[in-house]
């Protein structure tokens, strides 16, 4: 996301400022993208109403399914946009941000699950679904959304259609919560052969061995 809030200091600065005789303007084109990539997903939202606002979690739109659940039946084609995408990440890579920024759009597979599926096997209940904001505003619920707090420090969330899971990421509040994490995706990996996908830190979790050792690829 652009860092839009220099252009609005900047015109504040211009406007406030004692004595300031000329407006100065900044070249957008020069302005850094904090993240490399985000997600192209098509996301419609409607306005919470009170029942629906309780519980529901709240994060920045630029974080959505930047860690993702796809079935493995998806590995090949996920493995090629990776290797696509780090080319793209290296050569816009600067040392304060991004100049350009990656937009996925993947034909998301069904995940083979649903939504009753997915809170059985995690033995977790549904929650609201997301609410997704800008640095300025909230953008509203998300619209056939849901989301599932596995424990405390690990927040599953996604969209279903027709009964089945469309899209599924998750969301940690902070590292100490990563082997929660694989504890989460080595249960799915086994029982519906999902894998995940760590998109800004360029690394897919795959599958497990008989000994419970996780098979990573990097491009």
């Amino acid at each position: 996301m652009k860092k839009i809030v220099l252009i609005l200091l900047s015109i504040l600065s211009a406007t406030f400022s004692k004595g300031y005789e000329k407006m100065k303007t900044i070249n957008t084109d020069k302005i850094l993208y904090s993240m490399p990539t985000i997600s192209g997903d098509d996301i419609s939202y409607i306005m919470p109403t009170h029942k629906s606002f309780i519980d529901a979690p709240q994060f920045h739109e630029d974080e959505w399914c930047q860690v993702q659940f796809f079935h493995k039946n998806q590995l090949e084609k996920i493995k090629k946009l990776l290797i696509k995408y780090k080319k793209f990440e290296i050569k816009h890579r600067t040392k304060y941000g991004w100049s350009d920024i990656y937009v996925r759009k993947i034909n998301s597979d069904n995940l083979h699950l649903s939504l009753e599926e997915l809170s059985k096997i995690l033995l977790s209940k549904v929650t609201p679904s997301p609410i997704l904001t800008t640095s300025s505003k909230p953008l509203g619920q998300v619209k056939n959304g849901f989301s599932i707090r596995v424990e405390k420090g690990v927040l599953l969330y996604g969209i279903q259609e027709n009964d089945s899971i469309k899209s599924l990421g998750t969301i940690l509040e902070s590292d100490s919560y990563k082997i929660s994490l694989t504890k989460i995706f080595t249960k799915l990996n086994k029982e519906k052969s999902l894998i995940l996908v760590d998109w800004r830190n360029q690394n897919i979790l795959f599958s497990t061995d008989e000994n419970g050792k996780i098979n990573i690829w990097h491009p």
